[in-house]
């Protein structure tokens, strides 16, 4: 059996009350106001188009959840050809976003972008891609949707869009931190991402979640001891490949 101080360490040798604290989403824990159920409503809208590749699918999928006499108004989403991307007016508010479906070519992400799947591994699946790509940062901090708050990583990208691998969805930040009510707590550059991942690759020490919010402290840390972290030459040459792939397929996108 283990004794009291052991049970009060995660696996990584965090504490679990300072964990827990930090990580743990909180669900309906402040009524919410008129505005922000509009926040909601249009934000669950544009989440939802993004799961289905044909506007179709999406119509029958709502008109399912909300009824075949809905009111809304599909109309209200249309593809903006010159800008490439959708727009979305709501209350004499217009939103713009593209789907990161998108802008890549494999199939089996295309399959996850598009269904449940792309969703609860937010922090991995943002670091996993900002290290593929240049001058992106991974944000991490709290959302505050439906009601609660919730532990969520999104990429920064370097034309000032936010990349949301769970929602399927590229958008103007503001316009994102306004729908989602997202606060930062940390930022880490891609090429931090880089330098941390090479070093710790291999090595089960800490988890994405960790690296998201705690990424410059680790660094810190790898630093100090560069006798232990030493970095992966070949895990470092193949995220370069990666790099060079997606910024002919990506980047130029977002």
């Amino acid at each position: 059996m283990k004794d009291n101080n052991e049970m009060k360490y995660k696996e990584n040798g965090i504490n679990k009350n300072t964990y827990d604290l930090l990580f743990t989403d909180k669900d309906n824990i402040r009524e919410r106001d008129k505005e922000e159920e509009i926040r909601d409503y249009i934000l669950y809208i544009i989440e939802t188009y993004t799961r289905f590749r044909e506007k179709s699918i999406f119509i029958s999928f709502i008109k399912k959840y909300f009824g075949a006499k809905t009111k809304f108004d599909f109309s209200r989403i249309v593809w903006n050809e010159e800008n490439e991307e959708y727009e979305f007016e709501y209350l004499g508010e217009k939103y713009t976003f593209d789907k990161i479906s998108n802008s890549i070519d494999d199939k089996k992400s295309k399959k996850e972008l598009e269904s449940e799947k792309r969703y609860r591994h937010c922090h991995l699946a943002s670091i996993g891609m900002a290290v593929g790509m240049i001058n992106n940062n991974v944000l991490t901090g709290y959302t505050n949707v439906s009601g609660g708050r919730y532990l969520h990583s999104v990429i920064e990208t370097k034309n000032g869009k936010i990349i949301d691998w769970t929602r399927n969805l590229v958008m103007p930040k503001d316009e994102y931190i306004k729908l989602t009510g997202f606060r930062v707590l940390e930022s880490i550059k891609s090429e931090e991402l880089l330098e941390i991942l090479s070093k710790l690759y291999n090595k089960e020490i800490v988890g994405s979640k960790v690296v998201s919010v705690f990424g410059k402290e680790l660094l810190n840390d790898i630093k100090r001891n560069p006798d232990i972290f030493k970095d992966d030459e070949e895990f470092k040459k193949r995220v370069l490949e990666i790099r060079e792939e997606n910024e002919k397929q990506i980047e130029e996108r977002v």
